[in-house]
């Protein structure tokens, strides 16, 4: 194989590469909330390895609970469907805590068929910060 074919990548891997050089965590959920992928800038934001947290759903990996809501913000998340976003308190190891918000979007299949969901993590602990 030449050298100006090695370079080219299958479309799988380039969504891979593009999923992780994004600064927003991105995690994919099956329709039935279990996570099969997260992207590098996810694990950062959650403090948990891909390996860690696939097979489960973000209640299971996640303590999403708000001060204002006792209910899990990531199943109120996942019930009021797409362009809904939350705001949530994350609690990390050595008594840190995170503030990320979360959307929700939809995946649907060539038929129109319920495919996954794509939750999009932002970290806005520095924002938060600067409005206290």
């Amino acid at each position: 194989m030449d050298s100006e074919h090695k370079d080219i990548l299958t479309p799988e891997s380039a969504l891979h590469d593009i999923l992780n050089r994004l600064a927003d965590g991105v995690i994919l959920l099956t329709s039935d909330d279990q996570i099969v992928n997260v992207n590098r800038a996810a694990e950062r934001i959650i403090g948990k390895a891909e390996a860690d947290v696939c097979g489960k759903t973000l209640d299971g990996i996640m303590d999403l609970q708000s001060p204002s809501s006792p209910e899990s913000k990531c199943s109120s998340l996942t019930e009021t469907g797409p362009d809904s976003g939350v705001e949530i308190r994350l609690a990390l190891p050595r008594n840190e805590a995170r503030h990320v918000r979360l959307s929700l979007a939809l995946m649907k299949s060539a038929r129109g068929c319920s495919a996954g969901k794509v939750v999009t993590l932002r970290d806005i602990t520095r924002i938060k910060k600067l409005q206290e």
